[in-house]
């Protein structure tokens, strides 16, 4: 049975096919809805609302209700916090199994640390909460950096996706510059910073949402 993607931009439907073959996946394991209206009324608003959350739990539980759907995943930051206001057990985050991910990887190395970037200022809010509450209990919050990259966000808006992957590439070699062990890209958008990644320094690729969820998802449905 396929997973239904809800994205926020056409784009972030080309990044989990990208994802998904790369993965091996066969085709068609991924159908994929856009609904630009809901990022576009989060920005309006200067972030998610009660209002937005519920108008946004039902469309995801709508879309889960199929009995030929076999999960559908969230895949824009900004709205993630919805997802705990769905009845649906078939509905994830996608940036919620990527904070597992790194929670992990927080609680094998005691010593690492860890940064997160993003773009959108209405995802700060809800990225921060999602990778603070997915840490367990420790010092590991200490060791997880989250930072929003300034104009960033901008380019994306432009259609400027060259200066965004730019604007980010250096964010990212920034923080490994400041002692991070590990970068990881907390928007599907981001994708193609690990994608044409130049190693420098031996710098490890950034982690990206859509790679890291698919594969948790892989491992959840074997």
């Amino acid at each position: 049975m396929p997973i239904l993607c809800l994205h926020t931009a056409h784009s972030n439907a080309v990044i989990f096919e990208q994802a998904a073959a790369e993965l091996g996946w066969p085709a068609h394991s991924i159908v994929h809805q856009v609904h630009e209206e809901l990022l576009l009324g989060a920005e309006a608003a200067g972030g998610m609302n009660a209002s937005l959350r519920q108008k946004t739990a039902g469309q995801l539980d709508a879309l889960a209700d199929p009995a030929d759907i076999d999960a559908v995943l969230l895949t824009c930051s900004t709205l993630g916090p919805a997802v705990a206001d769905c009845l649906s057990d078939k509905v994830w985050r996608a940036d919620g199994m990527l904070a597992r991910k790194v929670a992990a990887a927080l609680q094998r190395d005691p010593q690492s640390r860890i940064a997160l970037l993003c773009a959108a200022p209405t995802t700060y809010e809800a990225t921060r909460d999602l990778f603070m509450q997915a840490l367990l209990p420790g010092d590991a919050h200490l060791r997880l950096q989250l930072q929003c990259v300034e104009g960033a966000w901008a380019l994306f808006r432009r259609g400027d996706l060259s200066g965004y992957q730019a604007r980010m590439t250096d964010a990212a070699f920034q923080a490994y510059a400041a002692g991070a062990a590990q970068v990881v890209l907390t928007q599907v958008s981001m994708d193609g910073v690990a994608r044409y990644w130049q190693a420098r320094d031996s710098h490890p690729v950034p982690w990206t949402v859509a790679a890291s969820a698919l594969q948790a998802l892989g491992e959840m449905r074997k």
